[in-house]
């Protein structure tokens, strides 16, 4: 697994670079990044109930699945599911009729007002968010299930992560949710560079857009990097489960 812990072991700050790349946010790089950027979101009623289910966890004894959960290789599940959202995003931005939506098509209306012109891709972006967090949860449920059937030390962790994830998961998703309206103000940007510089008689061409280099397909490439970048970044905690079976499995020195 040593080639997609490479790719994930820098998701953050990928997901950081590409949101900072388009515009998306601006940092003060003494704050921190998404990882800080996340523990501000967490207030303190939420501390206090995620404090109190950590004290549960430590006095109870975990408890382990009497047996493993199917026959599938965890580290197989993990790159089956990451490769189905990969694919899934992959056929979307190619106008794929087998894939679940797709990428909207550019008229006219597109540039006429940046707001309604966005509008159809801001929805698109929320479907991906919305089918990668259902999966990952999936994934994440399967690895908790498989880690409680291995020992008692990853009996423990599979209840920890389960504890941890529902505090922090509408966190998440809220930090997340900016992605898609900061996206707005790319669009916005562009299409405004491209009015400004674009002869009159050439504005309405839809074709020029898609063309590369156009303002449209610049920003259709910058929403599936970034949209990329996200997914890593949503897959880190499973990836975590992972890492703690194979190094519980790894022969010992």
């Amino acid at each position: 697994m040593n080639q997609i812990q490479a790719s994930l072991a820098e998701s953050p700050s990928r997901l950081f670079s590409s949101a900072l790349e388009v515009g998306l946010i601006e940092v003060n790089r003494a704050e921190g990044g998404i990882a800080e950027a996340l523990g501000r979101l967490i207030d303190l009623s939420d501390s206090i109930a995620l404090a109190e289910a950590l004290r549960a966890l430590a006095r109870r004894s975990p408890k382990m699945e009497a047996q493993p959960v199917g026959d599938t290789d965890a580290v197989a599940h993990f790159m089956n599911v990451r490769g189905e959202i990969l694919a899934a995003v992959a056929s979307s931005f190619a106008a794929d009729d087998t894939a679940p939506f797709l990428l909207p098509r550019a008229d006219r209306d597109t540039l006429h007002d940046p707001q309604t012109g966005y509008s159809p891709f801001q929805r698109f972006y929320q479907l991906h968010q919305s089918e990668m967090e259902r999966q990952i949860a999936g994934l994440r449920h399967f690895l908790r299930q498989t880690l409680a059937a291995r020992s008692p030390r990853l009996a423990q962790l599979a209840s920890l992560d389960k504890v941890v994830a529902e505090p922090l998961a509408e966190h998440t998703r809220r930090l997340l949710a900016g992605l898609p309206r900061g996206l707005g103000k790319r669009f916005a940007a562009l299409r405004d560079d491209y009015l400004q510089s674009c002869p009159e008689a050439e504005v309405g061409d839809v074709d020029r857009w898609l063309e590369p280099g156009g303002w449209l397909q610049r920003f259709i490439t910058e929403m599936q990097n970034l949209l990329l970048a996200e997914l890593d970044f949503r897959l880190l905690p499973a990836l975590g489960l992972l890492e703690a079976m194979e190094e519980e499995e790894s022969p010992k020195r």
